[in-house]
C-alpha cells in the first residue's frame, strides 16, 4: 500500500508518518514538504493508493492543488488533513473531490479509523462539522419556503422556523429540544403554534405542507405492505446487496446526500417454515414487517424495499436511525414476551454515507457496506459503522467496540461497533471498551411525537 503525505511542518510529517504505519502491514509512506513534492511522488513509479494533503502549504494554493491532483488521479482518494476547522473549507474540499476532511486536532485512533473508512469507499467529515452543517441547514430550510409562500409562513417566529426546520429533517421532539437547548415541553408548544399557523394538525401534515410549497424534504416514497416469503436474503450485486421487491418509485440517477441506511435481517428465516409451518412463519414475518414499518412511520424513516427476510430503509438523520434500531429491537423483545411459541430474532446493520438513488433503489459503497455489516451481526444485535459512531459522539447512546473485521469486497478491515439497546445493563467488564460512556439509556417512542 502506497501513501503520499504532504505537509510543510517537519514535526507533523514525522509524527503522523508514524501513525500511518497502522493503516496496513505493508504500507509505504512517501513524505513531501510541498505540493510539488507530492505530485512528484504520485507520478513516479506506481500510482499511490491514498494521497493526504495539507490545505495550507507551499504550492497548494488552497484548493487549487486538490483540483490538480484529482484531475491527474480521479480514482485515487485524496484527503485534506488540516488545522482549519471550518465548514466552508470542508464543504469546498468535498465539492472539489476530496474523499475526506480531517482536522489535525482529532485523536490518532479516530484519524486512522477515518482513513480506513475512506479507503473502503466512504467519505469522511468530523462530527463537529457534521453537527454544525445540520444546525445551519435546519436554520435556513424554512427561509426558502417563506420566499415561495410568504402569506402562509410570515407569521412564524424565528424560533418556530428553527423548530420546523429540524422537524422536516426527521428529528423527534427530544432531539429538537437538545439541539436548540430548550425543554421538550417548550418544543411541543412551538410545534402546536406552527401547526395552527400552517393549518395542519400533526408533523406529517406540516412536512407535506412544506413539500407542496416546493421546499423541505423530498416526497417520501410510498411503502407497500406486500411482503415476500421467508426465503434467504441475497447479499451480492452492485446495489444494496440484497434481493427483494422495491417499495418506491423514482426516475433518473442522483445522489441522496448524507443518509443513514438501515438493514434488518430475520435470523433463521429459512428454518422458520420447518419449525413453525407456513402459517406460523408468515405470522412471524408479518410481526417483523409491522414492527419495522410502524417505527419508520413514527420516526420519519423511508422504506426502500423488502428483502424477503428483512427491510432496507434510510433516515435523513443518523441519530434517528440509531434510535429507530433501538426501538425496533425493544419492540421485538416485547413481541417475544407475548409470543414465546413463535419467537422473532432480528439483527440490524447501520451505516451513514451518500448512496446513489436510481430506479427504486439505493446503490453504492454506503449500501454495500451496510449489507456486509448486518451479515456480521448476531441475533438481537445492532452493529454500526465508524461513521455512525462518530456522528453520535456525545449522544445518549452506548457504543461498544467489537474490533475491525474483514468485509467481502472491501480492501481494508472495517471497525464495527455494537449499539447496546437494553434498558439497563451490568457494569462493563475491563475487556469491553465503551466509546460513549453511559450506564443506562431509556427511550420512549411515544415521547418523540406530539
Amino acid at each position: 500500500m502506497k501513501v503520499i503525505f504532504a505537509d510543510d511542518h517537519n514535526l507533523i510529517r514525522e509524527t503522523i508518518g508514524v501513525l500511518l504505519q497502522d493503516l496496513s502491514k505493508d504500507v509505504e509512506i512517501l513524505e513531501a514538504e510541498d505540493f510539488k513534492g507530492a505530485m512528484k511522488h504520485a507520478t513516479t513509479d506506481s500510482a499511490p493508493d491514498l494521497i493526504i494533503l495539507d490545505l495550507y502549504m507551499p504550492g497548494m494554493n488552497h484548493l487549487e492543488g486538490l483540483r490538480t491532483m484529482k484531475e491527474k488521479f480521479p480514482s485515487i482518494p485524496v484527503v485534506i488533513l488540516t488545522g482549519s476547522v471550518d465548514m466552508n473549507d470542508a464543504k469546498s474540499s468535498l465539492d472539489q473531490g476530496a474523499a475526506g476532511y480531517i482536522p489535525k486536532n482529532i485523536g490518532a485512533r479516530v484519524m486512522i479509523d477515518a482513513l480506513k473508512l475512506i479507503m473502503s469507499g466512504e467519505k469522511y467529515l468530523p462530527t463537529m462539522l457534521v453537527a454544525e452543517a445540520e444546525k445551519q441547514e435546519s436554520a435556513t430550510i424554512v427561509a426558502g419556503a417563506n420566499a415561495k409562500s410568504e402569506k402562509t409562513l410570515e407569521k412564524l417566529t424565528p424560533r418556530e422556523r428553527e423548530v420546523l426546520g429540524l422537524l422536516t429533517k426527521g428529528y423527534p421532539n427530544k432531539e429538537i429540544a437538545r439541539k436548540l437547548e430548550l425543554r421538550e415541553i417548550t418544543v411541543k408548544v412551538h410545534l402546536k403554534n406552527v401547526y395552527r399557523k400552517l393549518g395542519v394538525s400533526n408533523r406529517t401534515q406540516a412536512v407535506r405542507k412544506l413539500m407542496e410549497m416546493g421546499v423541505g424534504p423530498k416526497a417520501p416514497r410510498k411503502r407497500t405492505r406486500k411482503s415476500g416469503g421467508s426465503g434467504g436474503q441475497g447479499s451480492g450485486g452492485q446495489g444494496s446487496g440484497s434481493k427483494g421487491s422495491s417499495s418506491a418509485k423514482s426516475t433518473g440517477t442522483s445522489s441522496t446526500g448524507p443518509v443513514t441506511v438501515l438493514f434488518t435481517d430475520i435470523v433463521g428465516s429459512t428454518e422458520m417454515t420447518q419449525r413453525f409451518g407456513d402459517a406460523g412463519a408468515q405470522q412471524v414475518l408479518r410481526a417483523h414487517n409491522e414492527i419495522v414499518r410502524d417505527c419508520l412511520n413514527e420516526l420519519n424513516g423511508t422504506e426502500v424495499k423488502h428483502t424477503s427476510d428483512g427491510i432496507m430503509a434510510y433516515f435523513s438523520a443518523t441519530t434517528i436511525g440509531v434510535e429507530a434500531s433501538i426501538v425496533i429491537q425493544r419492540e421485538i423483545a416485547k413481541y417475544n414476551e407475548e409470543h414465546p411459541d413463535l419467537p422473532l430474532h432480528v439483527k440490524i446493520g447501520l451505516n451513514t454515507g451518500e448512496p446513489i438513488a436510481e430506479e427504486n433503489d439505493l446503490f453504492g459503497a454506503t449500501v454495500q457496506l451496510t449489507a456486509r455489516i448486518v451479515e456480521k451481526a448476531k441475533a438481537d444485535q445492532i452493529l454500526a459503522s465508524e461513521t455512525v459512531r462518530g456522528i453520535c459522539t456525545g449522544k445518549p447512546f452506548i457504543f461498544r467496540g467489537t474490533g475491525s473485521v474483514s468485509m467481502k469486497g472491501f480492501y481494508h478491515d472495517i471497525p464495527l461497533y455494537e449499539i447496546v439497546w437494553a434498558e439497563c445493563r451490568k457494569k462493563e467488564t475491563g475487556k469491553d471498551r465503551l466509546v460513549t460512556e453511559r450506564r443506562t439509556y431509556s427511550y420512549a417512542a411515544a415521547e418523540a411525537t406530539l
